[in-house]
């Protein structure tokens, strides 16, 4: 929930607002370009810049770690690339149970340790870690749905 009210807030912070049609604001010397599609919205600044993709167009970016398991047959609801980092949003029809399981032994294949767990009786999660970079996996049932939200960061230096 915490990206969809990023989405959000960068909408309203933006002048141009979310609408139909590409939009780009573009402001001079060291201010942010902010260009919004139908398909996403990236924002560059001096410091790096936040792509993110989300709808019926939404996409993992090719940039998406390839240690990281996009699950098989899942949508993807949003993607979200940021300097350190990358975030996902999926769903599936698959049982929570088997897709925790998948990415479990994903992850353990690819070499990423995983260092805590938490969940409830609607939700899974893990923590994971490996060179440098942090992996937190949550699978949840929504709407007769399964939620599968990963983020992955670089760990600062």
């Amino acid at each position: 929930m915490r990206i969809i009210t990023l989405i959000t807030a960068l909408c309203l912070l933006v002048p141009t607002g979310c609408g139909k049609g590409d939009k780009k604001k573009k402001a001079g010397d060291g201010k942010p370009t902010v260009n919004i599609t139908e398909d996403g919205i990236s924002v560059k600044t001096k410091d790096g810049s936040l792509n993110v993709s989300a709808g019926k167009g939404a996409k993992i970016p090719p940039s998406f770690p390839k240690d990281v398991l996009v699950y098989e047959d899942a949508t993807v609801l949003m993607a979200m690339e940021v300097p350190n980092g990358h975030q996902a949003h999926l769903k599936t029809e698959d049982e929570p149970d088997q897709v925790a399981e998948t990415y479990l032994q994903a992850l353990l294949a690819e070499g990423w340790t995983k260092d805590r767990s938490f969940g409830t009786s609607q939700s899974k999660g893990f923590g994971f870690s490996k060179e440098g970079r942090t992996l937190t996996l949550s699978v949840a049932t929504n709407e007769g749905a399964t939620h599968i939200a990963i983020a992955i960061m670089k760990l600062s230096e």
